[in-house]
């Protein structure tokens, strides 16, 4: 079991951090649905591909909107079209959202979020810039489809991942270690030790370095792709073009939003032949946090 899946492991009880209530967890979707309302008008305006991914599809297709007991949302498009969101982005007139990129000062995320400013949901993970509700923007890349060259190209890219959470777990280890479990702890350390053969150089270069080298390959016709940055990094994130990089409207809750054309084929790869069941209450993901504070999100 990886760092990550120990950190999602966590249960409130085993620390001091504690998971949404009830109340809270209705106020975060409605914040989630405005804000992915907000992503898709501006992809709409401005010709954008994009789409659910991860959890969210599979809570459009099974439940048709959230994951009852889930509490984020993640998106993903192809990094020539999150050049375009970026860019987009950039020339709005509002203040309410941020933007941040892998390589931005003091950002420790090594792909794109997109936080609600008037918010703060403070997690172990919380050091840097960025602090409101967020939503993950995973970037899809391009393959060379020749089998060696992808080959080498991921053990390069599962490299920087390791380099990547190191250097994140040393900026993250008070905290870690503060709130962790003894799984947690035991993993911090080991990483945190092996930070020091990349402290050369600063995290937020060693994540620009890594960005540019995820999207090195210039082949908009591959037929496979991958995602890097994914929960199951490059070996685990590949997928065919044409179910990943095409999308539809579905319904989401009380709105429409796109997931793309293969998720049933995507959700079986990902969680198993049985991803249209609900899993076992004792194995669904809450998030636990520190700080969760709506601001005045609400105030009408």
């Amino acid at each position: 079991m990886g760092l990550s899946t120990s950190l999602k492991t966590i249960k409130s009880g085993d620390s001091r951090m504690r998971v949404a209530t009830d109340d809270e967890l209705k106020r975060l979707k409605e914040l989630y649905l405005d804000m992915t309302s907000f992503i898709k008008k501006v992809c709409d305006d401005n010709g954008i591909e994009w789409g659910l991914c991860g959890g969210s599809a599979l809570g459009a297709i099974r439940h048709k909107g959230f994951i009852p007991w889930d509490d984020d949302i993640d998106i993903c498009m192809t990094r020539e079209n999150y050049k375009k969101f970026a860019s987009a982005f950039a020339l709005l007139d509002q203040d309410r959202y941020e933007l941040l990129s892998p390589g931005d000062k003091d950002n420790y995320w090594h792909f794109p979020r997109l936080y609600d400013k008037k918010t703060k949901l403070i997690t172990m993970q919380s050091v840097g810039r960025g602090t409101g509700i967020p939503i993950d923007i995973f970037l899809v890349e391009d393959m060379y489809d020749n089998r060696i060259r992808d080959y080498l190209h991921g053990i390069r890219c599962t490299y920087y991942l390791f380099v990547i959470s190191c250097l994140t777990t040393h900026k993250r280890k008070e905290q870690y270690i503060k709130y962790g479990n003894d799984d947690v702890i035991k993993k911090v350390k080991l990483r945190d030790a092996f930070s020091l053969l990349f402290r050369f150089r600063s995290v937020e270069k060693w994540i620009a370095i890594a960005d540019r080298y995820f999207g090195k390959i210039n082949n908009p016709k591959s037929v496979r792709i991958c995602c890097p940055t994914g929960v199951k990094h490059y070996f685990g994130e590949i997928y065919r073009r044409k179910d990943m990089c095409r999308f539809k409207l579905m319904p989401f809750e009380d709105r429409e939003f796109p997931v793309y054309v293969g998720v049933h084929r995507i959700m079986k790869k990902r969680y198993g032949d049985t991803y249209m069941q609900l899993p076992p209450e004792s194995t669904r993901e809450r998030h636990a946090f520190l700080e969760l504070d709506l601001g005045d999100a609400f105030d009408k």
